[in-house]
């Protein structure tokens, strides 16, 4: 990716069909996932944020994890499963844009790290639509992130018995004032 592509982050939007007050940023949002994700990190004991290379991983995938939006738009994630579902492999077609996008996708994915930034993802799309969200819509968008964040500690929880799933997500999610 060449700087100048990069540096599209910081006026590519997200929330296109959500009325919002604000526009955010794909760059916004990442900087703000890296942070809770290192945050999440703490609360739920994950060991490897003692290691430099576990924690190198955690932020690069923190900050990479919707770099490939510059070149698509922020698609709307009910549609890309609706996609997914009738057979379209949206990691290959997004690794069309980016290739090196599907390596680090792959790689993350069935990590702790990985699972790390997906709650921080989910966290920081909740927090940024209860400050900004606007009409009927919003709010809907709103539950649906809060079912899904419920939907994923239930299943990480199993997953993981070593880490304080549970209890360090509502840590840092009462710290947000979600």
């Amino acid at each position: 990716m060449k700087a100048n592509e990069w540096l599209r982050a910081s006026y590519t939007k997200r929330w296109t069909i959500v009325n919002t007050i604000k526009t955010q940023s794909i760059a916004k949002h990442s900087f703000n996932v890296a942070g809770i994700a290192v945050r999440i990190a703490a609360a739920i004991d994950w060991n490897g944020r003692f290691h430099h290379s576990h924690q190198l991983d955690l932020m690069s995938w923190a900050l990479m994890h919707d770099i490939v939006e510059v070149y698509t738009g922020d698609m709307p994630t009910p549609f890309k499963r609706a996609l997914e579902s009738k057979g379209a492999k949206m990691l290959d077609a997004e690794q069309q844009f980016l290739p090196e996008y599907g390596g680090m996708s792959r790689r993350a994915e069935g990590t702790v790290y990985g699972m790390i930034v997906k709650f921080a993802d989910i966290l920081e799309a909740m927090w940024f639509l209860k400050d900004n969200g606007i009409g009927k819509h919003a709010k809907e968008v709103l539950n649906g992130l809060y079912d899904a964040m419920y939907e994923m500690i239930d299943k990480y929880e199993k997953e993981h018995l070593d880490l304080n799933i549970r209890s360090g997500i509502f840590e840092v999610r009462k710290e947000m004032g979600l």
